[in-house]
């Protein structure tokens, strides 16, 4: 006779008093989570800080309206920004005049897109940022934010910026601040897209690490490539946002980096496309690559002889991006039709769309008259590991079930050999437990919809029914 719980409570009775505090525990902690994201929403969403700690002043204003624009001899009147029908080397002239309240410590900033340009004011030049001003620099300067002081003498005075088109006529705007405050609503447009990059930056070492070290027992070629791929686009991406100033201090740097991380990205792609697709196309896929990165050798080569500027030989560059997608797109599609895409179907999703934001963003540099660019390729880049993450997930489930349907055929070989054993020692009795094990399916499929049974339940049956 079993001995009585303490207190004269029953184990089960404790069991379900300890599972209903839990599950208040539980409940409370949610609550409470909850209640912290609504709180985190609250103070990101209310702006009021009027009886709260002094912040300081982060506003800047734009500096849009009333510009005179001379070009080619003729003067007119234009809103910032504006888009001119320009050519390669001429030179625009916008005139503005200075607020009559300017205060000591202000700064006027403009953006170049990769044009020389120069900032006068009453006649004399304050700032410049051309390719005559920075030593070693190429003629397609990379695109800047250029900030021209301005104090409060400089009250009603004339500003002129002169402008060298050196590639599309995008005049961008001017915006007046206090200070640098006009980069910190640069900085908060370009933070989501930044985050991101950096997010994906470090993922794409850890993936990388991780592939190396797993290697020996795992395949993880893909997963390498992916690495690779992953941290090449976001390296890209911070060569392109509108805060690089603040990472490269150099533009000659940035625009170096950008242009090699841009071009590898083609071949990257090959190299994870090859491995997802077990390199059932790898001779065309090697072909691919070779041509790539030939071409980059050579942009290298032309680059550094000065026979032909990076900027000059980008286009065909993008030309065997264009045509490294189209490889990869009527592989797939070839796939499809064989039916061999089921096994990576969610990663041919995310690596396609990944692939066509590619292409949107190769569209915007050329017909864009204002991009900034990184926000498509971000958004691809998310698809593409989103869906990496849902593959793998799906990939590890399959084998699980691959290995429970592998036990299971093994148990019932177990023992339909055991039943045939037991059979064969009586003549009498041959073959009785292969029909008691018929008979028994026959039975349970007949009651399967009374009693709520499935088909597993049903082999189950069969397979007990010899025993």
């Amino acid at each position: 006779m079993s001995s009585p719980a303490i207190g004269g409570k029953s184990p089960a009775v404790k069991a379900g008093w300890t599972e209903k505090f839990f599950e208040t525990v539980k409940f409370v902690m949610i609550v409470l989570f909850t209640l912290n994201l609504l709180t985190m929403t609250i103070a990101f969403l209310d702006r009021d800080n009027s009886e709260e700690a002094y912040l300081g002043m982060f506003d800047a204003s734009s500096f849009n309206e009333g510009w005179k624009c001379t070009y080619k001899g003729e003067t007119t009147e234009v809103s910032l920004p504006f888009y001119l029908d320009a050519q390669s080397g001429d030179e625009i002239i916008i005139n503005n005049t200075l607020p009559p309240d300017l205060s000591n410590g202000m700064s006027l900033m403009v953006r170049s897109s990769m044009e020389d340009v120069a900032v006068y004011v009453d006649g004399k030049i304050r700032e410049e940022y051309s390719s005559n001003s920075i030593k070693g620099m190429s003629y397609y300067i990379p695109s800047a934010y250029i900030v021209t002081p301005i104090d409060s003498p400089d009250s009603g005075k004339t500003v002129s910026i002169h402008i060298t088109i050196k590639t599309k006529g995008s005049i961008n705007g001017v915006t007046l601040g206090h200070g640098n405050n006009a980069w910190f609503e640069i900085i908060r447009r370009g933070l989501p897209v930044s985050v991101i990059a950096v997010v994906a930056f470090f993922s794409g070492l850890m993936i990388t690490a991780a592939a190396m070290l797993l290697r020996k027992r795992y395949s993880t070629g893909a997963a390498a490539y992916l690495g690779i791929l992953v941290t090449d686009v976001t390296m890209w991406m911070f060569s392109e946002s509108i805060i690089r100033q603040l990472i490269f201090s150099r533009p000659s740097l940035s625009q170096y980096f950008s242009y090699y991380t841009l071009e590898l990205i083609a071949p990257l792609v090959c190299l994870y496309f090859d491995e997802v697709q077990h390199r059932k196309y790898h001779r065309i896929y090697v072909a691919a690559e070779a041509v790539c990165l030939f071409q980059i050798l050579i942009n290298i080569i032309l680059g550094i002889t000065h026979v032909a500027e990076l900027y000059v030989t980008l286009p065909i560059s993008h030309v065997l991006t264009a045509l490294c997608a189209v490889v990869v797109i009527v592989s797939i599609i070839a796939d499809i039709r064989s039916k061999r895409a089921r096994s990576y179907i969610i990663n041919m999703a995310g690596g396609v769309f990944f692939i066509l934001m590619g292409l949107v963003e190769l569209a915007r540099f050329y017909f864009a008259e204002f991009a900034i660019f990184g926000a498509y390729v971000c958004i691809g880049l998310l698809g593409l590991m989103l869906a990496t993450v849902i593959q793998t997930i799906h990939d590890v489930f399959e084998e699980f079930r691959a290995h429970e349907r592998q036990r299971t055929e093994m148990m019932n070989n177990m023992i339909e050999t055991i039943a045939g054993a037991i059979d064969a020692r009586d003549e009498y009795t041959g073959g009785h437990s292969e029909r008691v094990g018929l008979y028994a399916r026959l039975l349970a499929r007949e009651v399967a919809p009374q009693y709520g049974l499935t088909e597993e339940d049903i082999l189950r049956i069969h397979y007990i029914g010899p025993v």
